[in-house]
């Protein structure tokens, strides 16, 4: 019975020889298991590697195009985000983005 294929237009069975059988066999079927084990060692070193520098050269682009948070003291003016204040303005679309200038009482913490 040749495999089902979900195609452009439901299932249908294929008969190329490309489909991959669900009996796949090792090359290396004899092989101990310390050889094999060794294989996947050093497999998983190189794929370690190879995740390390990709890691790094994304950490690298990603700090080229992102700055620092700015280091607010007290006395600072800044502007405050309206995203979860509630106005009495009769449409959002119509309401100021941003509220302020407000000045910094305090720090609290150094992320905030």
């Amino acid at each position: 019975m040749a495999p089902l294929h979900l195609g452009p237009y439901g299932l249908t069975g294929r008969t190329d020889s490309t489909w991959p059988s669900p009996k796949r066999k090792l090359d290396n079927i004899d092989a101990s298991g310390s050889v094999l084990a060794s294989k996947w060692k050093t497999l998983w070193k190189a794929m370690r590697a190879d995740i390390h520098k990709a890691q790094v050269r994304q950490k690298k682009w990603y700090d080229q195009k992102h700055m620092k948070a700015p280091e607010l003291k007290a006395g600072d003016n800044v502007m405050l985000g309206r995203r979860n204040i509630i106005t009495k303005w009769p449409s959002n679309k119509l309401d100021q983005k941003k509220l302020g200038p407000f000045e910094v009482v305090e720090k609290l913490g150094v992320a905030s």
